[in-house]
């Protein structure tokens, strides 16, 4: 009970007393360029397309930090973002988020909080997701409020993800990023995620991409990319998870000097996975009831059918390989991906961001 007192308080002070980037997202989404539109199972979604947070399966809460300097504005920016997932009108997430960008005695302030759900479909996962922000700047002296909408659907089991995404909505003249429809791809290659965005701006359409590949289970992955807009500017990006902590840092240079523009972050983050904090947020006991109900509910004679069929005894064991997706693997040894759950319900410790993590020996229980 202290612990969780001692946690909400944290966090109460973190949302009152700090707030990243209004414009440039999060610390993982600029060392790979920006492009981030189609990215899910990360809270700095809520800076890029909502619709991402609806890959979050645990809580978290990350805090970040960096300096920036451009043609016009030097400065600090210092933000947060809690999200947890929850259960209301099926799957869902939700965010609140904080931001600060300060410059001398100029800075732009965000709050938003953003929701988001997913659907299973036959071929991958349908998410979508909303942000309404409020931001004050006082450069522009511009009060306003904005709302981000966001889709993202997987396909090619789940390997192929397109996102769609129109941010600052409702924004009027003064606000400088102005209107910003977005359209991304994610595609989980061997050699890690290769991602493209394409922002159509004011002045016109920009690409962004970048490229993440992880080393010994997520212990460091690296990133680099480019960033079309406003100005072009090259970025990398190293990560190193230590459960439930994580750690993340990117750098971004112009690509026509390395003076002028640059911008250097960092941010931690802290996943809640717990056995109080997952029964809590993520209904872990009423899923392990369930898991229950479906083994009784299966006679022995139907397990030996399926085993027979399938050419399998359950339950088995699999480790995990570059490639390996929940989906994959429940329509390798079930035939139906949809069954993805099960895998996922025994495998809780072992898959990061919605994925096995490779090396890691799965369980398969018998459907």
């Amino acid at each position: 009970m202290i612990k969780r007192i001692f946690s909400l308080f944290l966090l109460f002070v973190l949302w009152c007393g700090i707030a990243h980037s209004a414009e440039f997202g999060s610390v993982r989404a600029e060392g790979m360029g920006g492009a981030f539109a189609a990215v899910d199972g990360d809270s700095g979604a809520v800076y890029h397309n909502p619709a991402g947070i609806a890959g979050i399966t645990i809580p978290e809460v990350s805090v970040n930090a960096g300096y920036f300097r451009d043609a016009s504005w030097d400065g600090s920016i210092v933000g947060m973002i809690y999200a947890w997932p929850w259960r209301i009108l099926g799957a869902s997430t939700l965010a609140l988020h904080r931001d600060t960008q300060m410059g001398g005695s100029d800075y732009t302030r965000q709050a938003g909080m953003t929701f988001a759900w997913s659907q299973d479909e036959e071929k991958g996962q349908l998410r979508w997701g909303a942000t309404f922000k409020w931001r004050e700047d006082t450069r522009r002296w511009m009060q306003s409020g904005l709302v981000d909408l966001g889709l993202q659907k997987e396909w090619k089991e789940e390997k192929l993800t397109l996102g769609l995404c129109v941010t600052n909505l409702l924004s009027d003249d003064q606000d400088a990023a102005g209107l910003i429809p977005s359209c991304g791809i994610l595609y989980r290659a061997p050699v890690g995620n290769i991602v493209a965005d394409i922002n159509w701006r004011t002045d016109g359409p920009y690409l962004r991409c970048g490229l993440e590949h992880s080393f010994y289970n997520d212990l460091l992955v690296l990133r680099g990319g480019y960033m079309g807009a406003p100005e072009a500017l090259f970025t990398l990006g190293a990560s190193s998870y230590f459960r439930p902590f994580g750690f993340d840092v990117s750098f971004s240079w112009p690509a026509a000097s390395m003076s002028g523009t640059g911008y250097f972050r960092l941010a931690a983050q802290y996943r809640f996975g717990g056995e109080r904090f997952s029964e809590r947020f993520m209904e872990r006991k009423t899923h392990l009831e369930e898991m229950e109900r479906l083994k009784k509910a299966y006679t022995v004679e139907k397990v030996k059918r399926v085993q027979e069929e399938a050419g399998y005894r359950f339950p088995l064991k699999h480790k995990a390989v570059p490639g390996d997706t929940l989906r994959a693997l429940a329509q390798k040894y079930y035939g139906n991906g949809n069954k993805w759950q099960l895998i996922y319900n025994v495998n809780i410790d072992r898959v990061e961001r919605g994925q096995p993590r490779i090396g890691e020996e799965l369980l398969i229980p018998a459907p």
